[in-house]
């Protein structure tokens, strides 16, 4: 059965590989170029038990896919913000949480981040979530962290303890979660802020924290 080439470059999550899987947006003459290298020094590292040669052609075509992904994307279009003066005393307040770390509830259709456009879409989250509740896609960033502890990204358990202590009224009892790295589709993108704009606001939230990876 063919493949496309570029699938070779499918890695598993974790640090290493964090920056490896972006060969995946090179044209497929520059994949087989990179893999060609990189078998040929292998084996000449194998004999020789010097492994730089190795390293530095893995860095340098992931330095170059990076700046090539870099090249293609584009900011979106923003129109002056409108600026909300805060009026409300912050322990009154009903605060929710927004990351763009990929989580997603277990039940939940997993976010697709092998999308070349992106997923421009959002997952509701529960404020009584539990670690074993929860799974992760993402192909901007190494996970791990997350996996163990979503509060990396969605710092849900130190806004709670914040309500407790009295220094916010409330936490709201639904968050969201986007998957970030959206290359392109702006449109969407803006659709989708302000459904979860307009859901925060019908639910009485008067403020909301953005975590980024």
């Amino acid at each position: 059965m063919a493949i496309d080439i570029r699938d070779l470059l499918r890695s598993p999550r974790g640090v290493a590989f964090s920056k490896i899987g972006y060969l995946r947006s090179l044209p497929e003459e520059q994949v087989v170029e990179f893999l060609n290298g990189l078998f040929r020094l292998a084996l000449e590292s194998r004999e020789s038990g010097d492994w730089e040669a190795v390293v530095a052609h893995i860095e340098q075509w992931e330095a170059a896919a990076v700046a090539a992904l870099g090249a293609r994307m584009q900011a979106p279009p923003v129109d002056a913000v409108p600026w909300a003066p805060w009026e409300r005393p912050l322990g009154s307040a009903t605060v929710a949480l927004i990351t763009t770390g990929g989580v997603h509830l277990t039940d939940q259709t997993p976010f697709n981040f092998q999308a070349e456009e992106g997923d421009w879409s959002y997952r509701e989250l529960p404020c009584d979530l539990r670690q074993e509740d929860v799974r992760v896609a993402h192909s901007g960033y190494d996970i791990s962290g997350p996996q163990q502890d979503f509060n990396c990204v969605l710092p849900l358990h130190r806004l709670l303890e914040l309500e407790r202590a009295g220094r916010i009224g409330h936490a709201a009892g639904v968050h969201y979660s986007f998957m970030g790295r959206i290359p392109t589709k702006w449109a969407e993108i803006q659709t989708a802020a302000r459904e979860v704009a307009e859901r925060l606001l019908a639910a009485g939230v008067h403020a909301a924290v953005i975590g980024s990876t």
